[in-house]
Order: C-alpha cells, then sequence, then structure tokens
C-alpha cells in the first residue's frame, strides 16, 4: 500500500519510514476495506504537508483488555506524521 503513495512522496519530499514487526500475524478482515483505510489516512497525511515532513508507519504487537475485562493479544498500528 505504500508504495501506491511514492510519487505523492517524492512531489512534496516526504520520507516515509516503515517499521514492521515481522513476527505478527496478518489482520483479520476484509482486505480491500483494511488497505483503503489505510491508504485513505496516509494519503491525507501528505496532502497535510507544505513542505517536507515524515510520515512514520510501526506495527507491533499489543496486549490490552476487552470489555469483557479478558487480556487479549492484538496488533497496534500507529501512524504519525511530523
Amino acid at each position: 500500500m505504500i508504495y501506491l503513495t511514492e510519487i505523492k512522496c517524492r512531489e512534496k519530499q516526504v520520507a516515509v519510514i516503515k517499521t514492521f514487526d515481522d513476527t505478527i500475524p496478518g489482520l483479520m478482515g476484509d482486505p480491500n476495506r483494511l488497505h483503503q483505510v489505510f491508504l485513505n489516512i496516509i494519503l491525507n497525511a501528505i496532502q497535510a504537508f507544505d513542505e517536507t515532513g515524515t510520515i512514520e508507519v510501526i506495527t507491533c504487537e499489543e496486549d490490552y483488555i476487552d470489555q469483557n475485562s479478558n487480556h487479549v493479544n492484538g496488533i497496534k498500528i500507529t501512524i504519525i506524521d511530523t
């Protein structure tokens, strides 16, 4: 998905830093919708830059507590624009 934004990044001189945890499993869900969600977030970040900037995409495993107070192992995806 990130490669689809490379031309826009070059035009605006935006660097993309990818820090992916290769040990996490794939996401459950509709792949097309997930792709569109993340593509929209990254494109919005690119469009928000007036000049050069950086977008960092980070994935990692993270435990959390669900609505039933159960400890659950999940995936955290962080997107930072600076």
